[in-house]
């Protein structure tokens, strides 16, 4: 069962990196041809450089605390059991970032489902 399993999955990575190999097709999400696509460009660029900040401030305190806390010998870590307003900032934070997200994303959403005006665009 093991080696059909194998099999399977070979093919479909076969078949994924053939079909990536298709020059008379040049599809790419980060280069748009259109107005829609514009749009959809922006509001992409908008949350990917608002997940990238994210990340880096997530692992940037990750790696401070990492640091600043490692086990050293000889001492036994103080135990806590909550930090209550840490714990409402972290919940509010991400809370308050995904609103100010869904506005773009709820206008861009609105805007795309508008009928069309019957204007020729060139």
């Amino acid at each position: 069962m093991r080696a059909k399993a194998k099999l399977v999955g070979a093919i479909a990575l076969l078949a994924l990196v053939l079909s990536a190999c298709r020059d008379s097709l040049p599809q790419s999400s980060l280069n748009p041809a259109g107005p829609v696509a514009d749009t959809e460009a922006d509001l992409f660029s908008l949350v990917f450089w608002i997940a990238v900040a994210v990340f880096v401030i997530v692992e940037g305190l990750l790696l401070v605390f990492l640091i600043k806390y490692r086990h050293r010998p000889g001492t036994e870590p103080s135990q806590v059991h909550g930090n209550t307003r840490l714990e409402i900032g972290w919940t509010i934070l991400p809370s308050l970032l995904l609103a100010v997200l869904a506005v773009p994303t709820v206008s861009t959403i609105w805007e795309l489902a508008r009928k069309p005006t019957g204007k020729k665009r060139r």
